[in-house]
């Protein structure tokens, strides 16, 4: 009993690290989203400042799950948990990751107008993140509306891809930052499909 209330309050832990990691990868999409308008020397600090946070707590908490496994040696339905959560913190890794990578893209170039096209791709990425993060901490599992959205991420890099090879004809003096723009929007639809990952781990995780 006691061996299994402490495994309860240690993964109870990890979820709470998890919405921890969910609000720090959401602020660096604010960020990213506002360099797209703005370019403030604040903004790099502030992304460095995030990334280095995020990547140490995932660094702890997948730490955290190789000891609950290891020490703990849980059940087959907690081993389910414990396998999922680890996997939703290797995503969530990525995901930061790449928000960073995205951003250093950008940051360099002054052309707000073919920048700011990325804004409907990062709102879906920031609401597909939030509702598969989600899951963890309420037990629900939306998994059908993250994959519908990630139509909807696929749809929009298509669209961004279309756009911008067509101006990279007719505007050849731009193709540094529009190729640049183009890569940006290659990770947002690949931290989408990251989303879909987590979301899966999620209903796993319930089964």
């Amino acid at each position: 009993m006691v061996v299994r209330s402490q495994f309860d309050q240690e993964y109870e832990q990890l979820e709470n690290r998890m919405l921890d990691l969910k609000m720090t990868a959401l602020e660096e999409m604010k960020i990213f989203q506002k360099s797209l308008v703005k370019n403030k020397s604040s903004y790099m600090q502030d992304m460095k400042n995030l990334h280095a946070q995020a990547a140490g707590l995932c660094r702890e908490c997948l730490h955290q799950c190789r000891q609950i496994i290891l020490l703990q040696q849980p059940v087959a339905c907690d081993m389910r948990r414990m396998h999922s959560i680890s996997n939703a913190f290797s995503d969530l890794e990525r995901i930061t990751d790449m928000e960073m990578q995205a951003f250093e893209l950008l940051i360099p170039f002054d052309n707000p107008k073919e920048k700011e096209g990325l804004q409907p791709s990062i709102d879906i990425a920031k609401t597909m993140l939030a509702n598969a993060l989600n899951n963890f901490a309420t037990e629900f599992c939306p998994v059908r509306s993250v994959i519908q959205m990630d139509d909807q991420a696929d749809a929009e890099y298509e669209r961004q891809l279309s756009e911008k090879t067509e101006k990279l004809r007719t505007n050849p003096e731009l193709a540094e930052v529009l190729v640049n723009v183009l890569m940006a929007a290659k990770y947002m639809e690949r931290i989408c499909d990251h989303c879909v990952s987590i979301a899966r781990w999620s209903g796993y995780s319930l089964k």
